[in-house]
């Protein structure tokens, strides 16, 4: 990598291949409409159904879709308006990294609000480098 590179997303090649889940495939048709989406609104919108099945794929590193775990929050990065700039190799992969442990976690978060069991902060929900001093669930009294 050079001195500043940047990860670039063809978000129309991901929207045209059939290999990818639904999900990942409509966030990006849906990026592609418009360039600026809240990860929140996108926690809000995802199924049930697609929560579990990203969830579930998260619990097995052998999932041929185990990649989509790494491309959807980088997608919902860019679409936050969040460069994908990094002085090097290592930069990116802990990058990406703690990218998709936070989307680990946001599909928790917002499984548990759906059954009524904690209370959900969307707003609050950012692949940005403050998002760690957010409050994005709480429990309920």
């Amino acid at each position: 990598m050079s001195e500043k590179d940047s990860m670039s997303i063809r978000f129309d090649k991901v929207s045209e291949d059939k290999s990818f889940l639904p999900v990942t495939r409509l966030l990006a048709i849906d990026i592609i409409k418009n360039p600026y989406l809240v990860v929140g609104d996108f926690m809000r919108d995802i199924s049930d159904q697609d929560i579990e099945l990203l969830l579930d794929i998260a619990d097995d590193e052998d999932n041929c879709h185990f990649e989509e775990l790494v491309l959807i929050p980088e997608m919902l990065a860019a679409a936050e308006g969040i460069p994908n700039e990094y002085s090097d190799e290592k930069e990116m992969i802990a990058t990406a990294r703690a990218r998709v442990a936070i989307f680990i976690t946001y599909l928790t978060i917002e499984s548990l609000a759906r059954k009524d069991l904690i209370i959900i902060h969307r707003e609050n929900m950012s692949f940005g480098d403050d998002a760690g001093d957010r409050v994005v669930a709480e429990k309920l009294e």
